[in-house]
């Protein structure tokens, strides 16, 4: 879990002061996210301002701080999340001769959008919420994972200007969103008990849906669905639906285990942790994994 947030200002605000004292407030709030760094960023046009804070999964170094930059300057990248896949998309990038400067997911992202441009989201397996920052060409590309299991906040001002942030009150803290209530949000949590993307409890403020990006230029917002839950029409049963769902369970466990630092479980009584942890038992699986151990921490690979 990482923090990011962002202001992007059109046109570029010249209250350089006024505008860091605003970032510095959402790095604050966004502390206990990522105690290993801190990062905060404006673009030399000024019209960009990103920061991260950090908790190391992936190449613990300095290298994998953010927010990151191409060697070019051109793109600059704050994220939050962890791509899967991201080794093979490290080594077909290296075979299009893309140099690499450290060992994280951060820098593949930044690559594949170099190359690839908004297309680059269709070919990540992962959990993530990101802002790319384009200096040659004034814009920003922000993405969200397709099931929306990292949080993005944004609000767009009158004037063009796109704040956004891993959490609700990080914005209200900051002081760039109004605090007022958004009513038809709060009747849909006390209809539902939750309130539904896009809306927040707050006016003018939403949550960027799962599964789209958004493309800001001079002020506007282009919102783009990449990927939407379809439902086959076959139905299984017995020991193929068995088969089918422990087969899905160890492909998507195994992804998971792509770490720098220990993995644990943590046990929160329910089907779906108690499931995960049966699988070590297995003989196919725990061909693949350590041996599990406790302390008072908790199960540990």
């Amino acid at each position: 879990m990482c923090g990011i947030a962002g202001y992007l200002s059109c046109p570029a605000k010249n209250d350089r002061v006024g505008t860091n004292n605003q970032m510095a407030s959402l790095r604050k709030a966004l502390a206990h996210r990522g105690p290993d760094d801190s990062g905060l960023w404006r673009s030399p046009s000024g019209a960009a301002h990103l920061m991260h804070t950090r908790l190391a999964i992936l190449d613990l170094s300095q290298s994998g701080n953010q927010p990151m930059h191409t060697r070019d300057g051109r793109f600059t990248i704050t994220f939050n999340g962890e791509i899967y896949n991201y080794k093979e998309l490290r080594q077909e990038l290296a075979a299009a001769e893309a140099s690499f400067s450290s060992e994280s997911d951060t820098e593949v992202l930044l690559h594949l959008y170099q190359r690839h441009g908004p297309g680059m989201v269709e070919r990540l397996r992962g959990m993530f919420a990101f802002c790319i920052w384009d200096e040659l060409e004034q814009c920003a590309f922000l993405a969200r994972d397709p099931m929306g299991i990292k949080p993005l906040y944004y609000s767009l001002a009158t004037d063009g200007s796109l704040v956004f942030a891993s959490e609700l009150k990080a914005l209200r803290r900051s002081g760039l969103v109004s605090d007022q209530l958004n009513g038809g949000a709060l009747v849909a949590y006390f209809e539902t008990g939750s309130v539904p993307e896009p809306w927040t409890l707050l006016q003018n403020v939403f949550q960027m849906e799962a599964g789209c990006w958004m493309l800001w230029r001079e002020g506007r917002l282009k919102q783009h669905a990449y990927w939407q839950l379809q439902f086959g029409g076959d139905e299984i049963e017995g020991e193929e639906a068995v088969h089918s769902i422990r087969t899905a369970l160890l492909d998507s466990v195994r992804h998971h285990f792509v770490s720098d630092v220990p993995v644990g479980i943590f046990l929160s009584g329910g089907i779906d942790s108690t499931a995960l942890l049966a699988l070590r038992w297995t003989p196919f699986f725990g061909q693949d994994c350590g041996k599990l151990s406790y302390d008072v921490h908790g199960w540990e690979w």
